[in-house]
């Protein structure tokens, strides 16, 4: 079954995307984001599946992620600093995240200069 995209995104979605933004080089737990939509945390994970289609861990990963190729193709910055920022952790963190979600890694997307 295809989920009904057509109206306005969820507000749950859409309050949590801008949080996992402004705290996107910080440490993010699962409670935390809960404690955010004033939900138990199983009940957070159910709302956020059914709206998103993945779970919270899931878009903040992927939120990551996209936030340092960002960098990566705008910046000169080196992969050391991206990491941290973008909250993967370190570059070889980063480079395992971009492995699995992007099939590239880091240095092959600023080689390039564009995702697969």
């Amino acid at each position: 079954f295809f989920r009904d995209r057509s109206h306005e995104e969820n507000e749950l979605a859409v309050y949590i995307r801008n949080y996992v933004r402004t705290h996107i080089s910080e440490p993010l737990t699962l409670d935390m984001l809960a404690r955010q939509a004033r939900m138990s945390k199983f009940h957070f994970v159910r709302a956020f599946r059914t709206a998103c289609g993945r779970t919270p861990m899931d878009e903040v990963r992927r939120m990551r992620a996209d936030y340092a190729r960002d960098l990566i193709l705008s910046s000169a910055l080196p992969f050391k600093e991206i990491a941290p920022r973008a909250g993967l952790g370190n570059e070889y963190a980063m480079c395992r995240t971009f492995r699995q979600l992007f099939n590239q890694t880091p240095g092959e997307l600023r080689r390039f200069g564009r995702p697969r």
